[in-house]
């Protein structure tokens, strides 16, 4: 018995040597990713500490639709930026939304977000997206994560209204900075 407890102890201290080899290795393979995305992947904005990518800026814009142009459907008010400014407007809008329900502690738990995925996922027509790589679940989650976020938060301020209304405070008492030479001249609106 003294024997074989001896082996299981070090079987699990050289499982627990190999976890941490592994964390360790997994570190520094994710800090040398974010270091090579840096040089390669151009920062184009930040909302408070948050980078944007520029990688982020051209996946969303290959999933522009016209109906990201409109504003009100009656009488059909369009908006007059250009794609890249309504999608990089975009962008901003969902990192302000997500970093107010965390702020106020309404932000959706990946248990959450993975139960309505779930159901998603085996539609015939979203498989036939993924398989056609037009989208992958990674942005389907994100979205649902963004949707969930701001419904938690009209929940919790008070309806539509009043979480428009914060929402549009934060954003202004945020510190963004886009970084996109001639950003104001992708834009009609007067910055």
């Amino acid at each position: 018995m003294g024997i074989k407890s001896f082996t299981q102890s070090q079987k699990i201290s050289r499982g627990r040597a190999a976890a941490r080899v592994l964390a360790c290795a997994l570190t520094l393979a994710v800090a040398g990713v974010f270091s090579a995305r840096a040089q390669d992947d151009p920062v184009v904005a930040t909302v408070n500490t948050e980078k944007i990518y520029q990688s982020e800026v051209f996946t969303r814009l290959q999933r522009l639709k016209a109906q990201d142009f409109i504003l009100k459907p009656k009488p059909l008010t369009m908006r007059p930026d250009s794609a890249g400014s309504v999608v990089l407007g975009s962008i901003i809008n969902e990192h302000i939304i997500i970093q107010l329900a965390r702020q106020e502690s309404v932000m959706p738990t990946e248990a959450e977000v993975q139960a309505q995925l779930a159901p998603i996922l085996e539609q015939a027509p979203v498989k036939k997206m993924l398989d056609a790589r037009l989208i992958t679940a990674g942005q389907l989650a994100y979205d649902i994560r963004v949707q969930d976020a701001r419904r938690n938060l009209e929940k919790k301020i008070g309806g539509r209204a009043a979480a428009e209304k914060r929402m549009g405070a934060f954003r202004k008492s945020s510190q963004i900075t886009i970084a996109l030479p001639g950003y104001d001249a992708l834009s009609n609106s007067p910055k």
